[in-house]
């Protein structure tokens, strides 16, 4: 019913368990007999084919209820949905831009923070970024 797949390193023998992870589910091979699991749940709700079904497995879930009013409120009018992908690309761009922000500002603090006797290590951990990227600051000096 479900396939996890992470990636592995195979040089080193390692599981990269927290950088990606892709889960499959065979829907066709949903139980018959809810088991009282929430991938059961989600399974019911993604394979339901009518409101009834639908609002059933919502009333067993927070979150799929709230999907099933997302789903309804998109579905309604194809200006509702404009509106919906509307407000979700606005979504997206504010968080874009958010992350940008804080980006440039670890950047900022790296810069200054290179100017001191601290570790390129320790400044990675400070600034939340990657080695290579205080490496290549510390290039630009």
């Amino acid at each position: 019913m479900r396939r996890l797949y992470t990636l592995y390193d195979i040089e080193n023998k390692v599981e990269i368990t927290d950088l990606i992870e892709i889960n499959t589910l065979e829907l066709e091979k949903l139980p018959k007999v809810e088991d009282g699991t929430k991938l059961w749940n989600w399974l019911k709700f993604l394979s339901s084919e009518n409101e009834e079904d639908f609002e059933m497995v919502a009333e067993k879930n927070p979150q799929i209820k709230n999907a099933v009013a997302r789903l309804a409120e998109i579905s309604s009018d194809e200006q509702t949905r404009r509106l919906y992908e509307s407000r979700h690309k606005m979504e997206w761009d504010i968080r874009g831009r958010e992350k940008k922000a804080s980006n440039n500002r670890a950047i900022d603090i790296a810069k200054n923070l290179l100017k001191t006797d601290l570790t390129l290590e320790n400044i990675v951990v400070a600034t939340g970024l990657t080695l290579e990227e205080v490496k290549a600051l510390q290039n630009t000096k």
